[in-house]
Order: C-alpha cells, then structure tokens, then sequence
C-alpha cells in the first residue's frame, strides 16, 4: 500500500513522463505507461502497483529508455489512487476510470470455435463501439501535445 506522500509524488511523475489512454484490444482496455531513463524509480512504481516493464535500447545519441506499463485493473486501481494528485491528465484519469468502474464484465473462454476465435467473448454492439471510439478520440485530443 502507497502512502499519500507517494502516490502524489507518482501522480506528478506520470503528469510529466507518463500517458494515460485506451487502446483498442479485442474490447477497448484502458491503460497508463510511465517512460524515464532511470530505471529506478520505475522499479519503485512496479513494486508498488505491479504492472509489465520493457526496454528500449539506446540508438545514436539517445539514451536507453524504459517504459512502465499499468492495464486494466492494474491501471484502474493506480488511478484510482492518484487521481486527487493529478493535475495534467485528471480529465483522462477521470474517463477512464469511469469507464472502468462501469464497463461491463465479459467472459472469456478458452474454447476455440471453428474459425480459431475465442467463442466466450461478447461482441460489442454498434453503440457500446461508437461510445467507446468516441472516448479514444477525446482521450487523443485531451493527449495532443503542443498548446491548448
């Protein structure tokens, strides 16, 4: 468990090096990822929320970077946490997790039908799509760099 001075000193880092958004997966998945090249304070994070870490290898005068990845749960329970901290990217936090703590619960089964596909997995109708391709455009414009 984070205490508060940590989850504010977290908030403020994925404020400056982090991004929170949706990405498309079989049924829309929200997710966080945290970039730096300090490796450490990224371990910090991962001991403390979890979550799946990978490098990117130094090229020409770069430097090797490491990414911190929060999904689903994971990420909702992390924002959930740091979202009064949040100053940048509360709006985000704030579509997320409401999407999150409202979405509805699929089943997945391990059974493959003729064509390969996971049989259990509920399909999406046309307006729960629409929605949440409408949210992953907001998050893009909530995300666009430059001046606002």
């Amino acid at each position: 468990m984070s205490t508060e001075k940590q989850r504010a000193y977290i908030a403020g880092f994925i404020d400056a090096d982090g991004c929170i958004n949706m990405r498309k997966a079989p049924n829309y998945v929200i997710r966080v990822q945290v970039y730096n090249t300090k490796i450490s304070v990224l371990l910090w994070i991962k001991d403390l929320y979890g979550g799946r870490m990978w490098v990117r290898e130094a090229k020409g005068n770069s430097k090797t970077s490491y990414t911190l990845e929060f999904t689903a749960r994971p990420a909702y329970a992390l924002l959930s946490d740091i979202y009064p901290y949040l100053i940048l990217k509360k709006e985000q936090a704030k579509i997320l997790i409401n999407f999150q703590k409202n979405r509805p619960k699929f089943c997945k089964m391990n059974k493959r039908n003729k064509k390969g596909q996971f049989a259990g997995m509920r399909q999406l109708s046309l307006e729960e799509k629409e929605k949440r391709h409408n949210m992953i455009e907001m998050l893009h414009i909530l995300n666009k760099r430059g001046t606002n």
